[in-house]
């Protein structure tokens, strides 16, 4: 739990830093069903001063995750966390210039997809690299062997 809670951490402080930068973050998370750790990394966010939401499956149909996003966008969003299979394919997030992942996702082809998301050749702000995130098993350096 230390471990999970290190990389809570430093998702918050990324997000802070990024906001004082006038930057959105996009957080990747694992931990979204039977393990979630959303809610509480919202709590850690919100208490910092950063809006955030979360973007799960069930939370909007797919067609409609770019017009949510757009909504929570118009009501201020700092920090959106969700899932990287949630947003993969067909998902414009130019506005998340900064990625980072709490926790790292085991398929490298679903990692490379969904970090594509926020990066588009009429994106103004430059783009940050991946910041690593903390993972609670190693996963990080697994899914780096598999490429």
């Amino acid at each position: 739990m230390a471990q999970s809670f290190r990389g809570a951490v430093h998702s918050v402080k990324l997000a802070k830093a990024e906001k004082a930068r006038g930057r959105r973050v996009l957080v990747f998370v694992q931990g979204t069903d039977k393990r979630d750790i959303t809610r509480r990394l919202k709590g850690l966010l919100a208490a910092e001063g950063l809006q955030s939401a979360v973007l799960k499956s069930h939370t909007t149909s797919a067609e409609n995750r770019e017009a949510w996003v757009e909504n929570r966008l118009k009501e201020g969003l700092d920090v959106l966390i969700c899932h990287p299979r949630v947003v993969q394919i067909g998902l414009d997030l130019i506005a998340f210039p900064t990625l980072t992942y709490f926790q790292v996702e085991l398929s490298v082809f679903t990692l490379r997809q969904a970090s594509r998301r926020s990066w588009r050749s009429r994106r103004e702000a430059p783009g940050q690299g991946c910041e690593p995130g903390v993972s609670r098993n190693g996963s990080g350096h697994h899914a780096g062997a598999h490429r």
